[in-house]
């Protein structure tokens, strides 16, 4: 009965070996793997190139675990002719610092850096265009990353629990942040937006907590799902454009009383649920009224210039001036005395919805003073027995 344990305990441990030695030599030796792939890898300085080198698919082998995971590959570039990297690749290789991938590659299967905890620099070919799934995820040591714009679809988590990572700069082309794409990146102070983008997935950026700055989301931007920029307590606004016609249950969670929306009242596109979903944002834009400054009465109706325009309520900027006739018009009350006086404002044409309170201005209409007056002098009178009350001859000086 020994006997027959200590050999299966053997035979167990040459198998183990025998699946390491498997695994080393995949990429230590110049041995074809598919698709005309060749690993090349030189010990003494711990790095790899992969290349095609005969004809085939141009993909890697789609692995349950990196083979790489415990050789001490420390920088990998990924050459000419390889069009697709397979899941896993270098999933959990924790001394890998650094990956080159050439302007060949166009898809990264799902989890291909997950976990590389040392990688620290990436540089990205113009060929990509798609991440599957959880490419970079808890690559804790990544700074920065810039995503070419070739790139035109990602994947949840792509960029998730990179708790090193400060800046990222996503590709202009695309058009939906996927779900969880950045969340828990406790140090991302920065991140550049597609222009085009239309979606935000739920938790996308989610408990970014070092997240700084004033965000403006891009004008073609259409939803914002839940969580989507929850916690992300450092931001000091974030400007929601018209355009957004979606918001999911506390997409700014915690941070309600930072969000803009890029509008003048009585313009959101949202309903009612998107709008409390976004904290019943303040308006980024009102109307402003020019101050009037006091006018003499002359005798007549006091009818004064009203200047009124579109304003930024966050930097005081005027957006627009508007058109007297073309975008409102003026009703003047009591202005045919000295006293306060009052312009009504109404709002037609693109500007006939306006819901807000920017909608009079008072003015002041001065009398004369006693400095713009002469009396002449009273002649003497004579006394009848009964009060005189001679009329004052006045006289406006000129």
């Amino acid at each position: 009965m020994k006997k027959h344990m200590y050999i299966c305990l053997l035979v167990s441990l040459i198998m183990i070996l025998l699946c390491s030695q498997t695994a080393f030599a995949e990429f230590k030796n110049t041995e074809f793997i598919n698709g005309g792939i060749q690993y090349f890898y030189y010990p003494e300085t711990k790095s790899m190139e992969i290349y095609q080198t005969h004809s085939g698919h141009g993909g890697t082998y789609l692995y349950a675990e990196s083979p790489f995971k415990n050789c001490g590959v420390e920088t990998a570039t990924i050459g000419d002719g390889v069009l697709k990297i397979g899941h896993n690749l270098f999933r959990d290789c924790k001394t890998l610092k650094s990956v080159t991938i050439g302007n060949d590659t166009t898809y990264l299967n799902q989890t291909v850096f997950k976990g590389c905890t040392a990688l620290k620099d990436v540089t990205l070919g113009n060929g990509l265009t798609e991440f599957v799934y959880a490419t970079f995820q808890n690559c804790r040591s990544l700074t920065s990353i810039s995503l070419p714009d070739s790139l035109i679809k990602m994947g949840s988590y792509d960029l998730a629990d990179c708790t090193s990572l400060r800046t990222v700069k996503l590709s202009k082309n695309l058009t939906i942040i996927p779900h969880g794409l950045c969340e828990n990146d406790t140090s991302l102070t920065k991140v550049t937006l597609p222009d085009k983008l239309e979606v935000i997935k739920n938790q996308a950026f989610y408990h970014c907590s070092k997240l700084t700055g004033n965000i403006v989301l891009p004008s073609t931007l259409k939803e914002i799902c839940s969580y989507a920029f929850g916690d992300c307590t450092s931001l000091k606004s974030i400007t929601v454009p018209n355009s957004v016609e979606t918001v999911g249950q506390y997409a700014f969670n915690n941070i309600t009383d930072r969000i803009y929306l890029d509008c003048l009242p009585g313009y959101k596109l949202m309903d009612d649920t998107s709008y409390s979903n976004a904290g019943n944002p303040k308006y980024l834009k009102d109307m402003k009224i020019a101050e009037v400054d006091d006018i003499n009465y002359t005798g007549g109706a006091v009818e004064p210039k009203i200047s009124v325009s579109i304003v930024n309520q966050m930097n005081g900027e005027t957006v627009k001036q508007l058109t007297e006739g073309k975008d409102y018009t003026v009703t003047y009350l009591n202005n045919n005395k000295a006293g306060t006086a009052t312009a009504d404002i109404t709002y037609i044409g693109d500007y006939a919805d306006y819901d807000g309170d920017v909608n009079s201005i008072d003015f002041e209409i001065k009398g004369k003073s006693a400095e713009q007056l002469t009396i002449n002098p009273i002649p003497d009178q004579v006394y009848i027995g009964m009060p005189i009350m001679p009329i004052p001859d006045i006289w406006e000086l000129k």
